[in-house]
């Protein structure tokens, strides 16, 4: 039981890491974004969350975009291309990150 409460803990600080990064990405704040991204990935990636991963890469992805930070931007890209087809479908980021994918521009 404690483990499985432990989980949801972490779960929820992940979850709620990477909405703090979405808003602070929509505020302009790139730096307090990819802090909390980072702090979310780490949680998520030691339980293998893809969908979770996949959005807090994406705004890394975007953030590195924005800062033309080539390194981070291929890093945060292959690993985008990694899981595109291992989630859901329901992100709105999915659909932005395939328009990419096929042509679009980012």
């Amino acid at each position: 039981v404690s483990e499985a409460s432990a989980q949801r803990y972490s779960r929820l600080i992940a979850l709620g890491s990477g909405h703090l990064a979405l808003a602070h990405f929509e505020e302009g704040d790139l730096d307090s974004s990819e802090s909390y991204a980072l702090r979310s990935n780490t949680i998520a990636r030691a339980q293998d969350w893809k969908s979770m991963i996949f959005r807090n890469c994406y705004y890394l992805w975007m953030i590195a975009s924005r800062r033309s930070d080539a390194k981070s931007l291929a890093t945060n890209e292959r690993t985008l291309r990694a899981l595109l087809n291992r989630i859901p479908n329901d992100f709105p980021e999915v659909d932005e990150f395939r328009r990419f994918v096929k042509g679009g521009d980012q």
